[in-house]
């Protein structure tokens, strides 16, 4: 069972300077282990912060960022014969059953759905504080949007089936660029092509071995390199 990094569980939390958190779940079945690892964020208004989270319990779950990593914002809704189910990035599973009335206690959000004038079924996940999560489909693994109360948040672009860009509504991207075993994220604002931030990541074997971050599109800040062992995994 995964529980992910719900905050009703109890997690021994590690800090790994200037490379990311370490999150232990030492409760049995729930035995689990995730790391995030930060990549991006943008400045200013509604900003766009990325990060990667590993878990230990999907270690050989392939995805776009190769084995045991999802990025924060991936959430996937899948409908089930009881009701719905979203997988988050952490691993664990909400579930909105019509039993409840599409009700998840735990989360405290309800599923909500819309009709378009074109009868297309539109679905959501919406909280007490009218924050909401807007999906297009049960085949991407990212949602359409995140948005608060006050209208802000971030929207994703796919492209066949991938993660393609996060746009804010200040006119920050971060576009992904796929080529050969690197991924690299780019930061440019007002539709502009200066780069002012990037992160690239090195996949090999299907899993994140280095990942590197630039100020601009040259200067190197930092670097993290990821070594997986039978039953470890070292960052250094």
């Amino acid at each position: 069972m995964n529980q992910g990094l719900k905050s009703y569980t109890k997690q021994f939390t590690h800090n790994v300077s200037g490379v990311g958190t370490l999150s232990f779940n030492m409760c049995g079945a729930a035995e689990n282990m995730h790391m995030i690892i930060p990549l991006i964020t943008t400045v200013g208004h509604s900003p766009i912060s990325l990060s990667l989270i590993y878990n230990e319990q999907d270690k050989d779950v392939d995805g776009q960022f190769g084995k045991g990593f999802r990025l924060n914002l991936f959430k996937k809704l899948t409908q089930t014969s009881t009701g719905y189910e979203v997988l988050n990035a952490d691993g664990s599973v909400d579930q909105y059953l019509a039993a409840n009335n599409y009700y998840n206690e735990e989360t405290g959000c309800r599923m909500m759905f819309s009709t378009d004038s074109d009868g297309n079924i539109h679905y959501g996940i919406k909280d007490k504080q009218q924050n909401k999560v807007n999906f297009a489909n049960f085949q991407d693994e990212f949602p359409e949007s995140y948005t608060n109360n006050y209208n802000q948040g971030v929207s994703m672009s796919m492209n066949q089936g991938k993660l393609d860009a996060i746009l804010n509504k200040h006119e920050d991207i971060v576009y992904l660029e796929h080529e050969g075993n690197t991924i690299t994220f780019i930061y440019t604002e007002d539709a502009s092509t200066i780069i002012l931030k990037k992160t690239v990541l090195t996949i090999k074997d299907n899993r994140i071995t280095n990942i590197k971050y630039y100020e601009g599109a040259l200067t190197l800040i930092g670097e993290t390199e990821i070594i997986y062992e039978t039953n470890a995994i070292k960052l250094k």
